[in-house]
Order: C-alpha cells, then sequence, then structure tokens
C-alpha cells in the first residue's frame, strides 16, 4: 500500500511540476561555464544518494522514499488526504523535488541534464556524463559563446525549451495521444 501511495502522490507531484515549470524562471544573475560546470557537479552530487558515482533506479527509489516520509507527517506509513494537502500547502512556491537548500527550480535543471546526460535512456548516468550534458546545456543557451550565460540568453533558452516541451505534449495527446485537448492540464 506504501508503494502504491507512494507512486500515486509522485505522479500528483510531477504534474504539478509541470505546472510551474510553464512558469516565467526567476531573474538570474550571470554565470560563467566554470559556474555551471561546478552547479552540475553539485547537482549530481545531491542526487547520488548512494554515492556509486551514477544516477540510478536506486537513487530514485531512495528518493521517492524519502519525499514519502516527508509528506508521511505522522509516519504511519500512509499519506491521508490531510497529510498531501498540507505537504502540497509547504511545496507551493518551492521547487517540489528540490533537495534543501538547492536553487529553485534545481529538479527541472537537473531533469533537463539528466535527458541530454542519457540520451539512450538507459536509466543510469555518471557524474561526468551528466556534468557533460550540462555543459552542453550551457553551450546551447550561450548564444554569443562568450562562455558567460547571462540572464536574457537564460530568460530566452527557458522560452525554448518551454515551447519545445509544449510541442512534446501537443504531439502526445489530442486526438491521436492519450488525452483529449479539454482534459489536458493547463
Amino acid at each position: 500500500m506504501k508503494r502504491m501511495a507512494l507512486g500515486i502522490s509522485a505522479v500528483v507531484l510531477m504534474l504539478a511540476d509541470a505546472g510551474f515549470a510553464a512558469q516565467e524562471p526567476q531573474a538570474m544573475s550571470s554565470e560563467t561555464r566554470a559556474q555551471a560546470q561546478g552547479r552540475a557537479g553539485h547537482l549530481f552530487d545531491k542526487r547520488d544518494l548512494n554515492h556509486d558515482g551514477k544516477l540510478d533506479q536506486a537513487d530514485r527509489a531512495a528518493r521517492l522514499n524519502e519525499m514519502f516520509d516527508r509528506i508521511d507527517a505522522n509516519h504511519d506509513g500512509a499519506i491521508s488526504r490531510a497529510e498531501f494537502v498540507e505537504a502540497h500547502k509547504d511545496m507551493m512556491g518551492h521547487d517540489h523535488f528540490g533537495m534543501a537548500g538547492e536553487h529553485p527550480g534545481g529538479h527541472r535543471l537537473a531533469m533537463l541534464i539528466l535527458h541530454r546526460a542519457d540520451p539512450g535512456h538507459t536509466g543510469a548516468v555518471s557524474r561526468d556524463a551528466f556534468v557533460n550534458g550540462a555543459l552542453a546545456l550551457f553551450d546551447q543557451a550561450d548564444t554569443n559563446h562568450d562562455g558567460i550565460l547571462t540572464s536574457v540568453e537564460h530568460r530566452a533558452f527557458a522560452q525554448a525549451i518551454r515551447q519545445q516541451m509544449r510541442g512534446d505534449w501537443q504531439k502526445h495527446s489530442g486526438p491521436d495521444g492519450d488525452m483529449s485537448p479539454a482534459s489536458a492540464p493547463n
């Protein structure tokens, strides 16, 4: 039962996170390629919960269990409606899957990097592949190739990613997809 409640909670939170991904990113200052590399390493290290040098199913399971335990306030092994509502209130305005002390949007950034770092969708990504995926995204966003990502370049890149995600969503929904346009979330 705990596993089923955990799965349902994770799906609901991921759908909520998708809504936040559509919002305008917070203003950020300029970031150098070296800073992006350091941030990517930090994101990886925070997610490699078993410290085996790769992100894989074991880390995802540990993270989901950690999230379940945070939501299950009375630690009875089940998430009540009240606990879920309270956890949702606490998470509003925060990065849903982020780690404590992590930059807002850290989970979305990590997911983008993971997608880039694991093109074959093997489910396991090494630290080097993760950092290289982050640097590839940095280079793509750094349109003038000066090694500095400005807030203008960041906003433009975030907008392009959102448009791409919307296009992907529309491709997989609607008359030929799993959802009709009327039932697709905003």
